[in-house]
């Protein structure tokens, strides 16, 4: 019976590094970072209650048409030279579609995550949501790590070395900007 229980953690942790490696179904990977920086060495896994900021970049309207949009206001020899547009309309014009801001809330939602602690940017473009290293873990199918400086100590918390996103959302709706703000 001792010799079991070596070889049983051995197991446990060779099936978790293999499904580190397997994205979750539905989930596609949307960043993948293989090089840790010079100096830097994995120090330890994030506590799970610690709470990361993280900020969901939604994907804008018109952007193509930006350049013309531009371009109609500041070449003198439009008709609407110098009729510049008021925050309301930059923001009317460009902000994602209600299509889109639902689609991303909905999963959040679905995700366990309370809609009172989702919070829709002023611009309508980004997401932003207070969320645990579990929830964070969770709902991008990563794990958060510290990481320590060699030289000064220095510890660091990591984007996950692979974040994942449900295909779902990032083929049609979100440009995925993901801000990890500490």
């Amino acid at each position: 019976m001792v010799l079991f229980l070596p070889v049983a953690i051995s197991a446990l942790y060779a099936f978790q590094s293999y499904a580190a490696l397997v994205p979750r179904a539905g989930y596609a990977v949307h960043e993948k970072r293989d090089v840790i920086p010079p100096k830097w060495s994995y120090a330890r896994r994030l506590e799970s209650d610690a709470v990361l900021p993280l900020r969901f970049g939604l994907r804008q309207r018109n952007i193509e048409h930006l350049e013309d949009m531009l371009m109609e206001v500041s070449h003198p020899d439009s008709p609407n030279y110098s009729n510049h547009w008021s925050p309301e309309k930059v923001v009317e014009t460009s902000a994602p579609s209600a299509e889109t801001i639902d689609a991303v809330i909905s999963w959040l939602k679905v995700s366990a995550i309370a809609p009172e602690r989702i919070k829709l940017s002023s611009s309508r473009s980004w997401i932003h949501l207070n969320a645990t290293a579990a929830e964070a873990e969770y709902l991008l199918d990563a794990s958060y790590d510290v990481y320590t400086h060699e030289d000064s100590g220095a510890e660091h918390v990591c984007m996950p070395r692979q974040i994942l996103f449900p295909s779902a959302l990032s083929d049609s709706f979100v440009e995925l900007s993901l801000q990890l703000v500490l």
